[in-house]
């Protein structure tokens, strides 16, 4: 018996015994104290779970769970490394377990970088003693203009005229029958796996991958999903490789995924190191009106998102929608 806090990676045959304390200790109803199907895709890698244990008497005390993007990715390829801290969740009758795990994980994943999304602020302080940089993260969107039945957004706004002329667009749809084409990014920080175990094969959303290229030169990849609700739908970016000034010369096809899906309009959750002119898009930044963040269940009211990060990996990351465990499914 041990009569101090004991801090591990558990393998396999923990799992039952991690979803019982988020359920006790977390939600009661949380999807991963419920739904093993979903915390096995997210955590349960070979033998091991992605998660810090932390244990007195042998008895779970906190636990919480972790994300890298080598998991979705060929080890080789990915030479830029980032981990994501997932659902810390202790027993409050022990003061300073959070922090010990915490303190474990940054020993334990030294060589990586660290990387925040979603974060409470009320844990701001708390971050800040292992030296991150936080951050808001920026809102946008772009309504399309040929719907006039709104059920999400309470009014039309959209930018009349965008600054930058039209730019020679051409897209592929990638699918697993062609998803060798995506090998043009393999020394990207989301190379060509990475792409394909985390969205082309996601077992939980229909996700869209579109190779761009502009211009007849410059290939990028979008991301994105179609949110049904409301008898409307939205389409929301989950994620892009590519520069900012690549990003603002796809007016011409934000407004087809628009028209194509009759949606009412495309959203954007991005750091604020990506530093773009929403105008030259035709993308709006969110302010006081009501752009909806949660959708399992919808939840009208603006949402402020927080990232973070190492100073090392600041330099090189965007930080999109779907980064660590941000795309979560809450319900199935």
């Amino acid at each position: 018996m041990r009569n101090e806090v004991y801090l591990y990676i558990p393998d396999k045959k923990e799992i039952r015994s991690i979803m019982s304390f988020l359920k006790k200790f977390w939600k009661k109803n949380h999807i991963l104290s419920k739904n093993l199907k979903v915390f096995k895709y997210f955590y349960l890698e070979k033998k091991k779970i992605n998660f810090v244990v932390a244990k007195y008497q042998s008895k779970i005390i906190g636990v919480m769970g972790f994300i890298s993007n080598s998991r979705y990715s060929e080890k080789n390829l990915n030479k830029f490394d980032i981990i994501w801290p997932s659902v810390l969740c202790v027993n409050a009758k022990f003061s300073g377990v959070g922090l010990k795990i915490f303190n474990f994980y940054h020993k334990k994943f030294k060589k990586k970088n660290f990387g925040l999304i979603n974060f409470n602020i009320n844990a701001k302080n708390f971050y800040r003693i292992f030296n991150y940089e936080l951050y808001k993260m920026k809102h946008y969107y772009m309504v399309n203009k040929l719907s006039d039945d709104l059920k999400i957004l309470k009014k039309k706004k959209f930018i009349n005229k965008t600054l930058l002329k039209n730019y020679k667009i051409t897209f592929k749809l990638i699918e697993n029958k062609n998803f060798n084409l995506l090998k043009i990014f393999k020394n990207e920080f989301k190379n060509y796996k990475y792409i394909l175990n985390k969205y082309i094969k996601n077992p939980f959303y229909k996700y869209k991958c579109v190779l761009i290229k502009i211009n007849s030169k410059k290939n990028v990849l979008l991301v994105f999903r179609k949110i049904k609700i409301l008898k409307t739908s939205i389409i929301r970016i989950i994620d892009f490789v590519g520069s900012p000034k690549d990003f603002e010369k796809l007016n011409s096809l934000f407004n087809y995924i628009l028209n194509k899906n009759n949606s009412e309009y495309v959203d954007l959750v991005v750091s604020e190191n990506f530093k773009f002119n929403p105008n030259n898009v035709g993308f709006i930044e969110k302010t006081n009106e009501i752009v909806p963040s949660y959708f399992e269940p919808l939840i009208k009211k603006n949402i402020t998102h927080l990232c973070g990060y190492n100073k090392r990996a600041y330099r090189n990351l965007f930080i999109f929608k779907g980064d660590g465990d941000s795309e979560r499914p809450n319900k199935i």
